[in-house]
């Protein structure tokens, strides 16, 4: 009975001691020059949805940035650190402006840039999820709202919608009015 043999890999990889250049070398080969720091380290790479951009390392896909800072002889991220970019330019993969952070730095960052927790981030993640609903718009949404309270059975109805659902119309849960946070300031007498 003959045993099945093991063939070798086709593809040889780098010496050990130059594994981490070569890492380094096909990030460099997915870049161009950053606008924000003049290095020639952002990404024009494949990136995969709108994750990270991603790359493939001993057959598994890992994090481009984590990549590119653990290569340059960055230490490996401790429970509750993440490896940001430092650079204005989010796509910048420069791992000389990459650092270990912690996920409360990222947020206020997030916070301070206006990303996130602002009346523009809320308007523009409702107005994303409005399209999912039953409601075909906001002038629907101001008919309920405007709505006598004895009607508002046979309009749920009518539109497709339960009570409950008008009810948390009715009281700004649900389909928030978003608008300008100036707006109405000037008519006050």
């Amino acid at each position: 009975m003959s045993r099945a043999r093991s063939r070798p890999s086709e593809f040889i990889g780098p010496p050990l001691h130059l594994s981490n250049a070569h890492v380094l070398q096909r990030v460099a080969d997915n870049c161009k020059p950053c606008h924000c720091c003049g290095e020639p380290w952002h990404w024009t790479g494949r990136q995969y949805g709108h994750a990270l951009p991603l790359m493939n390392v001993n057959k598994s896909m890992v994090s481009v940035r984590k990549t590119a800072y653990l290569a340059n002889g960055g230490k490996p991220p401790g429970k509750g650190q993440l490896i940001v970019g430092l650079c204005e330019n989010p796509a910048c993969m420069n791992p000389e402006l990459s650092g270990l952070r912690t996920r409360q730095w990222v947020i206020k960052r997030a916070v301070a840039a206006g990303k996130i927790h602002t009346p523009a981030a809320a308007a523009k993640m409702a107005a994303h999820r409005r399209g999912t609903g039953k409601l075909s718009g906001e002038a629907e949404a101001d008919r309920i709202r405007s709505a006598d309270p004895a009607e508002i059975q046979s309009l749920c109805t009518e539109i497709g919608i339960s009570r409950q659902m008008a009810w948390r119309i009715r009281t700004g849960l649900s389909w928030r009015q978003y608008g300008s946070p100036w707006a109405g300031l000037g008519a006050r007498a």
